[in-house]
C-alpha cells in the first residue's frame, strides 16, 4: 500500500502510525471543548481520544492520560522530523529537561542507534501531516537559496525573487529531491526529503521508495515505521499547537508551562524563516494538478 493511499486521512499519524485521528475539521481540537484534557482519567479532546478509545490500548499518539514521572528516567530522546514543527519540540523539550534535571539527547534526519538503557529514556517525536510538510519544506529549504556566499540569494539586499532565479523548482524537488546516495558515514541520514519522509526517518530507511511501482518495499515500510513508532511515548501533532487546549495538554503532562513561548522563540531560530517567508508571499507557489498528484501518491 503507497503512503498517499490513505486519501483524505493523510494525516501524519495515519500515514506514520496508520490512526486516521480525523478525516475532516470535525475532528479538529476544538478550544471550545467542554472535555477535560489529560486527566487521570485518559479524558481529553473529544475527537482525538475518541478515536483512541477504538484502539482500545494505549497510543502515543493519544493525549496522554498520566503524568510524566521525570523519576523514573535518566534521558528525553527526541527523533526530529525536519520541517515539521520539530524546532519548537526542541525548545520546549530543552525547558522540560531543565526543570526535571534530566538529559535531553535529539537527532535530526535520522533515528538515534546509540545503545543506551531505553527503559530510562523518554522517547519523543513530532509529525506533522506529510503533504503540507513537504511543501513547507520546498518553500523554506530548497526553493530559493539563502547563502551570502551565493550572488543570487534572499540574503543578497538587491535580490528580487522569482520563478526564474529558485534554485530548482518544486517539480524537481519532488522527482528528484530525495533521490540522493546515502553519505557512507552516515548511511541512514535523509536531510532533503519530499515523499515518505516521515516513515523514513521514523526507520532510518534512507533512500528513496519508488511507492508507485514498488508497492512491497512501500508495504514493509509503512510496517516498519508503524512498529518504530509504537515505541514512542509521545508523538506530538505540530499542527495543533496553535490549539490551547492542545498545549495546555502537553504542558500539564510534563508539568512544565512555556510551550506557546517555544513556539515563538523556534520561530526566530528557523534558518532564513523571515526573508523566506516574504519571498513566499511575493511569488506564491503554484502546484500544478499532475505535480499534486505525484505529491499526494508520494505522501
Amino acid at each position: 500500500m503507497a503512503v498517499g493511499a490513505v486519501g483524505r486521512c493523510a494525516l501524519i499519524i495515519a500515514i506514520a502510525a496508520r490512526m486516521a485521528l480525523y478525516s475532516d475539521n470535525s475532528n479538529y481540537p476544538s478550544t471550545s471543548s467542554s472535555s477535560s484534557v489529560a486527566s487521570a482519567g485518559g479524558d481529553g479532546i473529544s475527537g482525538i481520544n475518541h478515536r483512541c478509545s477504538l484502539s482500545r490500548r494505549h497510543h502515543p499518539v493519544c493525549l496522554p492520560g498520566r503524568r510524566f514521572d521525570p523519576t523514573q528516567y535518566d534521558e528525553i530522546y527526541m527523533l526530529h522530523m525536519r520541517k515539521a514543527g520539530g524546532t519548537t519540540m526542541r525548545v520546549f523539550l530543552k525547558r522540560v529537561a531543565e526543570t526535571h534535571n534530566l538529559t535531553l539527547r535529539v537527532s535530526e534526519g535520522e533515528p538515534d542507534t546509540t545503545t543506551v538503557d531505553w527503559e530510562r529514556t523518554f522517547r519523543v517525536t513530532n509529525l506533522r501531516h506529510p503533504i503540507q510538510r513537504a511543501i513547507s519544506h520546498y518553500k523554506y529549504d530548497q526553493r530559493w537559496r539563502c547563502s551570502s556566499a551565493s550572488t543570487e540569494s534572499l540574503k543578497r539586499r538587491k535580490f528580487v525573487p522569482s520563478e526564474r532565479n529558485v534554485k530548482r523548482t518544486f517539480e524537481d524537488f519532488l522527482h528528484v529531491g530525495d533521490r540522493q546516495t546515502p553519505n557512507s558515514r552516515h548511511p541512514h541520514r535523509l536531510w532533503t526529503c519530499a515523499t515518505n519522509c516521515l516513515a523514513r526517518w521514523a526507520t532510518g530507511h534512507a533512500a528513496y521508495v519508488d511507492v508507485a511501482h514498488d508497492t512491497e518495499t512501500a508495504r514493509t515500510l509503512l510496517e516498519d515505521a508503524y512498529n518504530a513508532l509504537c515505541q514512542y511515548d509521545l508523538i506530538v501533532n505540530t499542527e495543533w499547537l496553535a490549539n490551547e487546549t492542545y498545549r495546555v495538554a502537553i504542558e500539564k503532562f510534563f508539568g512544565v508551562d512555556g510551550l506557546y513561548d517555544a513556539t515563538q522563540k523556534a520561530s526566530k531560530k528557523l534558518f532564513c524563516a523571515k526573508k523566506s517567508r516574504a519571498a513566499n508571499a511575493k511569488v506564491p507557489l503554484v502546484i500544478w494538478n499532475e505535480t499534486q498528484k505525484d505529491l499526494e501518491a508520494g505522501n
